[in-house]
């Protein structure tokens, strides 16, 4: 593979986690779920309630994009929302019984996608994998 295949590469990957990601959630019968949303999900899972806005920040993407993630996880009865009782304006999410049933499936799911991802690629290998994507993505971000 050449250096011109770099971008299709990474894509592949993402496809093959996604999939795998997927797979793994509907064996657990949490159909219904995308990858996108396990970043909504892990950010509850360490910090607790969020608003929105510090949601969006948290998993770094665009408010309106985190809108529509989290009303499919409220249909989805993972998580709920409701207006911060200190600000009308500021909606707040927060995990359901059903969102905190799947916080250890989702962390042992977690750490298999780590492993098996990771598998035979050594720490030097890796340090320097992370530090050439994050240039990558610097150079896209501005």
């Amino acid at each position: 593979m050449s250096r011109n295949d770099i971008f299709a590469l990474v894509s592949r990957v993402r496809g093959a986690t996604n999939e795998y990601l997927v797979g793994e959630l509907e064996r657990l019968g949490a159909t219904g779920l995308a990858p996108s949303h396990g970043d909504i999900l892990a950010a509850l899972y360490r910090h607790g309630e969020l608003g929105m806005t510090e949601l969006a920040s948290s998993i770094r993407r665009r408010k309106n994009t985190l809108t529509v993630l989290a009303a499919k996880l409220e249909d989805l009865g993972y998580v709920s929302r409701r207006a911060d009782p200190e600000d009308a304006r500021r909606s707040l999410v927060f995990l359901t019984a059903k969102g905190e049933a799947l916080r250890d499936p989702f962390s042992r799911i977690s750490r298999s996608l780590m492993t098996r991802g990771l598998k035979g690629i050594g720490e030097e290998e890796l340090d320097a994998t992370s530090r050439c994507l994050e240039r990558m993505l610097k150079n896209f971000s501005g």
